[in-house]
């Protein structure tokens, strides 16, 4: 007769069962590390945008914390950001609808972003205000990275889960 025993059946099962145990917390910081360095890339790719748009337009270009989309709102980078020519912005330091350059919603997932609310980068690309810090994580605090801004404005990240990050 050909087929399996039960034995044979239970070994095989206890065996995947060991290995799915063993494979899913690291499929789940792999997941988490991940989510982070999505949110960072985002970041950047936004700052970098800014940073080009102020070159190119001869002008101050900001990015700012938005959860609406249309201002400055504070709050956290993960509800959102806004880059804007702030050329024409008004004594409020809100941008008009025609000065938006990008809108960013809200990061999906449990990433979180922190640092400095309002960047601003001039017209040679400098960021003269900064020198700042952004720090992505996960909800949990884990997985970081640092995005900095310098005064250059030259933007790195750094990630803080294989070097430490001051």
């Amino acid at each position: 007769m050909r087929g399996f025993t039960l034995i044979e059946m239970l070994v095989a099962l206890s065996v995947a069962a060991i290995l799915v145990a063993i494979a899913v917390p690291s499929f789940q910081f792999m997941i988490r590390q991940n989510t982070v360095a999505t949110a960072s890339n985002d970041f950047i790719a936004a700052l970098n945008l800014a940073r080009s748009e102020a070159i190119k337009r001869g002008n101050d270009v900001e990015i700012c914390a938005s959860a609406n989309g249309s201002s400055c709102s504070g709050g956290n980078w993960e509800d959102g950001w806004i880059v804007f020519d702030s050329l024409d912005v008004a004594a409020g330091g809100q941008p008009a609808a025609d000065d938006l350059v990008q809108v960013h919603e809200a990061i999906k997932g449990n990433s979180r972003l922190r640092g400095t609310a309002r960047l601003t980068f001039d017209a040679n690309g400098f960021a003269p205000a900064s020198n700042a810090t952004i720090s992505a994580s996960d909800s949990e605090g884990k997985n970081r990275m640092d995005i900095v801004v310098a005064r250059s404005g030259r933007i790195t990240g750094k990630d803080c889960g294989k070097e430490s990050c001051s």
